[in-house]
């Protein structure tokens, strides 16, 4: 029996083994490419630091600095439209990040198109405020959090024979769960609002927005290269944009790069 069960600890370990060290090994090459990449940065070679960001990101490893790292090398070789995208990219996880939106100002100073944005009730500006006011990674913690408070008060409240101590058990359990409420609503309006908002970067240099999808239509507007939009509708190859100021049209999807 004991040498079954040594047998076993021996074929667990090799498997084990064979599963972690080629992930180790991974990571390692990853992280050896970004600080590669950081060097040649350092030193001006901008097209070398970018092979090295982008090998990481065919590889299929996305991350903050990583797009951040690839839109400094866009914006240092004058491609702006790339640009903003993975600066825009990196925004979406690691929202808040001073630098991250000072070059991503800067990047913008360089597109053409300045579209100023509808004006928006003061309320909603406040909703929106607070909805967002915590990044959607810290709020799923702080929601799990609290539920878990929750949970441990609301069970200490029943099983306590102290009558004291139950009181201040249920007032516990009644503040966690509003709060609970509270950041869960936020939480549920950031999932919402992400999951129905699709946004693209405009990549040519120049295009004419369409009144329908098809060439031969009337052109509405032009958009340059940098431009965000959001992307309403899908017809065949062409996509219906929404921009910040209020203007629809249609736009070949090869012209756009997701964010």
């Amino acid at each position: 029996m004991m040498d079954n069960i040594k047998y076993y600890k021996i074929i667990l370990g090799v498997g084990l083994i064979i599963v972690v060290l080629p992930l180790l090994l991974y990571a390692q090459d990853e992280t050896e490419l970004f600080h590669q990449g950081n060097q040649l940065y350092r030193v001006g070679e901008y097209e070398k630091a970018l092979d090295s960001y982008l090998e990481i990101y065919e590889s299929g490893y996305e991350s903050g600095p990583l797009y951040y790292n690839i839109g400094n090398c866009y914006y240092k070789l004058d491609e702006t439209g790339k640009a903003i995208l993975y600066y825009e990219r990196a925004k979406k996880l690691i929202p808040g990040d001073e630098e991250l939106e000072f070059n991503l100002k800067l990047a913008h100073l360089s597109v053409v198109d300045k579209i100023e944005p509808l004006p928006t009730f003061f309320l909603f500006k406040l909703i929106d405020g607070f909805i967002y006011l915590i990044p959607t990674s810290i709020l799923i913690w702080i929601v799990a959090a609290l539920y878990v408070f929750f949970v441990t008060f609301l069970i200490l409240r029943i099983l306590t024979r102290n009558r004291y101590l139950r009181r201040i058990c249920s007032y516990v359990s009644i503040l966690l769960l509003v709060f609970f409420i509270i950041f869960e609503f936020s939480l549920f309006s950031q999932i919402i609002e992400k999951s129905q908002q699709e946004e693209a970067i405009i990549m040519a240099e120049e295009v004419n927005v369409k009144g329908a999808p098809s060439e031969g239509t009337t052109t509405l507007f032009t958009l340059h290269e940098g431009t965000k939009v959001h992307i309403e509708k899908v017809s065949g190859d062409w996509f219906e944009v929404l921009l910040a100021d209020g203007k629809v049209g249609w736009v070949r999807q090869d012209i756009l790069e997701r964010i």
